[in-house]
């Protein structure tokens, strides 16, 4: 998942043992030294903060791929919020609530660590769908109601 997010000219590829690719160990996320670098370079504060982000993103994509429903759906691993984005939150939404285990964090977490221009384009595209299809709240995906201003 990562891979398609690194520079294919990135020193990262260049990592022993396969590098971006082998994250897993035994069906694991493993944090590793090389870790440090991937978050550094996608601009996430560390890895402490990263591995979290994969891990969720990884059951988005797994629920997805298998034609899961992820509408009123909590996902087992909780994915952190970045302290840049809460105090967003704090500021646009004083009463929201975050539930580490809906989908608000982990669409916050592929925005924050995707190109800039990649993510607003799919901040563009997440807007469009979710304004064409009012019958759903975005409340029942763990969105505040003003999530427009805080995932820009």
């Amino acid at each position: 998942m990562i891979a398609f997010l690194i520079d294919p000219a990135s020193p990262l590829y260049d990592v022993p043992n396969g590098g971006p690719f082998l994250f897993y160990a035994g069906g694991n996320l493993v944090a590793d030294k090389a870790f440090a670098t991937y978050s550094e370079q996608l601009g996430i504060p560390s890895e402490t903060v990263l591995v979290p982000f994969l891990r969720a993103l990884v059951v988005v994509r797994n629920i997805c791929a298998h034609h899961g429903r992820i509408y009123a759906r909590l996902l087992a691993p909780r994915c952190p919020i970045l302290k840049s984005d809460q105090r967003t939150l704090v500021k646009l939404e004083p009463h929201y609530q975050a539930d580490s285990r809906s989908m608000f964090p982990a669409i916050l977490a592929l925005l924050r660590i995707l190109p800039k221009n990649d993510s607003r384009e799919l901040s563009q595209k997440l807007n469009a769908l979710l304004e064409n299809n009012l019958a759903y709240p975005v409340t029942a995906l763990g969105f505040p109601k003003n999530w427009i201003g805080i995932i820009q």
